[in-house]
């Protein structure tokens, strides 16, 4: 048994979410939603980093990236997800890392245009 393993089997699971753990790399969108504070929350995959960034209509409020990123509340909005916007692969990936914090899709918007990228990138 590996460490990784033994960690899955103890319910020891990792709270970063990789780069390395994606098959697919190319840039994209990988979340898109919005916080309570009706804050915009946009991650996604830009020349091989995860970014997060956090932005209203005035001004960034946070704003990080990374080849791993710590699976937080800044990385999940704390409302709603656009499911059409996710994506899968990386949707799977942090389910696969627990429940915490949680991931809640507003209805499927089925209307909306397909893009590699749906929100502001900085």
């Amino acid at each position: 048994m590996t460490k990784d393993e033994y960690n899955d089997l103890t319910g020891e699971r990792s709270r970063l979410v990789k780069v390395s753990e994606l098959k697919d790399k190319s840039d994209r969108t990988l979340l898109y939603g919005y916080t309570i504070e009706r804050n915009t929350v946009h991650v996604y995959l830009l020349d091989g980093f995860i970014n997060v960034f956090r932005y209203n209509n005035k001004d960034e409020l946070y704003f990080d990236v990374g080849k791993e990123l710590e699976l937080n509340s800044y990385l999940i909005p704390n409302k709603r997800l656009y499911p059409e916007c996710c994506d899968k692969e990386f949707c799977e990936l942090i389910f696969s890392k627990g429940t915490e914090p949680s991931m809640n899709f507003t209805y499927f918007n089925e209307k909306r245009e397909a893009k590699v990228f749906y929100g502001d990138i900085k």
